[in-house]
């Protein structure tokens, strides 16, 4: 029985047979546009099944092991989230210290060149 990797169709399908507790399988297949996709879904639930993540197949239920897959994508998948959020904030940080020094550095010649405006301004009137 693994439960350490499961595909994101695999993980829908698991959160469909949790959600809707009971329904037949032909039900689970239905919500999955059947037109294009009934024999794929057919056979992740017969796939599911084999690897014990579902109980029965013609009303399938979660197993326990179903319940952990679920748990340990979710988990995955807020690792990977927090991993993209620390992942931009550090882009943030490393731009902004790249362009305060620069912002710094212009700010320190405009006003450097407005005193000597002002002081060559000063200077002309008090002739």
């Amino acid at each position: 029985m693994s439960t350490k990797t499961i595909s994101n169709d695999e993980y829908e399908v698991l959160k469909f047979v949790r959600d809707h507790y009971g329904c037949d399988r032909i039900e689970i297949i239905n919500s999955f546009n059947p037109a294009e996709r009934c024999n794929e879904i057919d056979g992740i639930l017969h796939s599911l099944h084999d690897r014990g993540l579902l109980e029965g197949l013609k009303f399938p239920i979660l197993s326990p092991s179903g319940y952990a897959a679920i748990s340990a994508a979710n988990d995955t998948h807020n690792e990977q989230a927090k991993q993209e959020r620390d992942k931009r904030f550090e882009h943030k940080v490393s731009v902004a210290s790249v362009l305060v020094p620069l912002i710094t550095f212009i700010l320190g010649l405009f006003i450097e060149y407005r005193v000597d405006v002002i002081g060559f301004a000063i200077s002309c009137f008090h002739r």
